[in-house]
């Protein structure tokens, strides 16, 4: 049990990395209409999620081992897991309101033009 917590430090940046990607494929899947980004966009995620999972049953257990202190900015660490949640969420939602023609063509086109002005970066 030690070595998979011991693992988490190397385990924690790779859902972060496929997030970021999955951000940029999303864009480019918005701004060109190519259907094969938005597959790469949602593969991307899925790994991203396990991963995730794994990393932080990995941290979970090193934070519970006796080769760390408990304090109180390990707990905060240990519960500051839900916050790529979120920022996930919430992309998913705009992707949905912007497909789903929520907004108004004005709001919809300046979305399109900041992913757009995005992807180039």
């Amino acid at each position: 049990m030690a070595l998979t917590g011991r693992l988490h430090p190397l385990l924690v940046h790779f859902p972060i990395a496929l997030v970021l990607i999955a951000a940029v494929a999303e864009l480019v899947s918005l701004t060109t209409q190519c259907p094969e980004w938005r597959a790469v966009a949602v593969a991307n995620i899925r790994v991203g999620a396990a991963f995730a999972v794994a990393s932080a049953g990995a941290g979970w257990i090193l934070a519970s081992s006796r080769i760390v202190e408990a304090s109180p900015a390990l707990e905060w660490h240990r519960w500051l897991v839900s916050e790529p949640r979120g920022y996930s969420f919430a992309a998913r939602i705009v992707r949905q309101v912007v497909q789903r023609e929520m907004v108004t063509p004005g709001q919809r086109r300046r979305v399109l033009e900041a992913a757009r002005r995005t992807s180039r970066i």
